[in-house]
């Protein structure tokens, strides 16, 4: 195995230092944003003989090393570990790329799905459907903004049970031809049924604040 590599054009060699320490001078083309080293951190210093890495299970600079891997992992990982040639270094760091990718592409698809499921399962709440049927249904809101009346999917609010009891405080997001605005609903429970207290409009363009007959119980 040759103890060289090549790059550009004309292919120059240049003597292969690495794992030999500061000391010798990396070539071009070391020192790029490493992101495995930002990802993995100390297990990635373990696979490239980067032992400052450790350093990272540290509390606090379990916060800072990851930056300063990104930015100083390139050139450590070649100065610190023996490799065949500047080929060889890049597709391995490529790896840890690639797998830093993969990780965090699933975990962030795992939260992703989580939220979506929690607020699938609150958006179908007894509270949450009635006030955007109130939305939809109710003639004075229509007379505001317009028909058709558009309930967006979106809601911020809560919804607190508890056995037989529980209350709810709950805004829908709506617009029409004429304005958009919010709707929001506030409900008790009693029993097996809920009972509505307020239901208030909120104009978008003009800020005006319109209260709402609750519907019969």
């Amino acid at each position: 195995m040759s103890d060289t590599y090549a790059t550009g054009p004309m292919r120059a060699e240049m003597q292969n230092t690495s794992g030999q320490g500061p000391a010798f001078e990396a070539p071009a083309g070391i020192g790029r944003l490493n992101w495995g080293a930002f990802a993995f951190s100390w297990i990635w210093g373990l696979g490239n003989r980067t032992y400052i890495a450790l350093l990272a299970l540290l509390p606090p600079l379990n916060l800072v090393m990851p930056f300063v891997l990104l930015f100083k992992g390139d050139k450590w990982a070649w100065q610190n570990d023996r490799w065949r040639d500047l080929e060889h270094f890049r597709t391995v760091q490529k790896h840890w790329a690639i797998a830093a990718a993969v990780v965090y592409g699933l975990g962030a698809a795992f939260f992703v799905g989580i939220f979506v499921v929690a607020f699938a399962v609150l958006a179908s709440l007894e509270p949450v459907e009635t006030a955007k049927h109130e939305a939809r249904t109710n003639p004075r809101i229509a007379e505001h903004v317009g028909t058709p009346v558009d309930v967006s999917w979106w809601f911020t609010g809560s919804v607190n049970t508890e056995a037989r009891a529980g209350d709810a405080d709950v805004t829908v997001y709506l617009s029409g031809p004429l304005a958009s605005g919010t709707l929001r609903m506030v409900s008790v429970k009693r029993g097996d049924a809920w009972v509505v207290r307020k239901i208030v409009l909120t104009l978008d363009d003009t800020g005006q604040v319109i209260g709402l007959s609750p519907p019969s119980n």
